[in-house]
C-alpha cells in the first residue's frame, strides 16, 4: 500500500474516531489501533486462497478465490440480553463495516489482489476475473460490491473485554466479572483488541493462564 493510501485511511479513521465518547473503551482501543496502522508494525490484513468458485458460480471452470480481510476493524457491535430469561438468545448487532475506514481498507486489499492476479505466474493462468465484475472497477462500485458480499471470518471477540470497568470492561486482570466473586469468563469474549492472527492458538493460552491462576487461588 502506498504511503498516500495510508495517509487517506488515516484521515478517515480519525475523523470517524472523533465521535468517539470519551472514557469509553474505544477511547483507549483507537489510539493503540491508530499507532499499529500508522506505524506498519502490526499485520492489518489477510489473504486466503481457496481452489473453488465461492462467490460466482461458474460451471464446467477451473476457479480460485481470493479472500481478503481486515486483522482491526474499527466497526463495533453489540450483544445485549433481551430478557430475565437466561434461555432467551441475546440482541447481536454486529454492525459490520459501519465505519467507511473498514470498507475502505478492504479496497485496498481487494485491489491489492487483483493486481497479484495481474502479473505472472498468475496471470499465465488466470483467463478471466469473474467476480467482482471487471466493468464495475470505480472505486464506489468496489465498494458497494465489498458491502455487498462482506461477512465475518469467524473469529469474533470483545463481547466481555478484559479492561477497566469504568471503561465498559467485564473482567479484571483474573478474568472475574466486576461485582462477583466466583465467576470467570475464560474465553475469546475476553479479548479487548483483535490479534493480528486466527485466535484458537491464543484462547487455548487464557485458558492455560486461567488454570493456572484458578490453581494457585488467584
Amino acid at each position: 500500500m502506498s504511503r498516500d493510501s495510508v495517509l487517506a485511511l488515516l484521515e478517515t479513521f480519525d475523523q470517524e474516531a472523533e465521535e468517539v465518547k470519551p472514557y469509553s473503551l474505544q477511547s483507549v482501543q483507537y489510539p493503540i489501533q491508530r499507532s499499529w496502522f500508522e506505524n506498519n508494525g502490526v499485520a492489518s490484513s489477510e489473504l486466503i486462497q481457496y481452489s473453488s468458485s465461492l462467490i460466482v458460480s461458474v460451471p464446467n471452470a477451473s476457479c480460485i478465490t481470493f479472500f481478503g480481510g481486515i486483522t482491526h476493524p474499527a466497526s463495533r457491535g453489540s450483544v445485549h440480553i433481551a430478557s430475565s430469561d437466561p434461555l432467551s438468545p441475546p440482541i447481536i448487532d454486529p454492525k459490520f463495516l459501519s465505519h467507511d475506514f473498514d470498507a475502505q481498507a478492504l479496497l485496498n486489499i481487494l485491489k491489492f489482489v487483483q493486481s497479484i492476479a495481474q502479473e505472472p505466474p498468475l496471470s499465465e493462468v488466470v483467463a478471466a476475473q469473474v467476480s467482482p465484475d471487471v466493468n464495475n472497477q470505480s472505486d464506489d462500485e468496489l465498494v458497494e460490491y465489498i458491502r455487498s458480499t462482506s461477512a465475518n471470518g469467524d473469529h469474533l471477540i470483545g463481547t466481555a473485554a478484559m479492561a477497566a470497568q469504568e471503561l465498559g470492561g467485564v473482567v479484571d486482570s483474573s478474568l472475574r466479572v466486576y461485582g462477583t466473586r466466583n465467576l470467570r469468563v475464560v474465553d475469546a469474549s475476553i479479548f479487548p483488541l483483535h490479534i493480528s492472527a486466527h485466535i484458537q492458538a491464543t484462547v487455548y493460552a487464557i485458558a492455560e493462564k486461567a488454570a493456572a491462576m484458578i490453581k494457585a487461588g488467584q
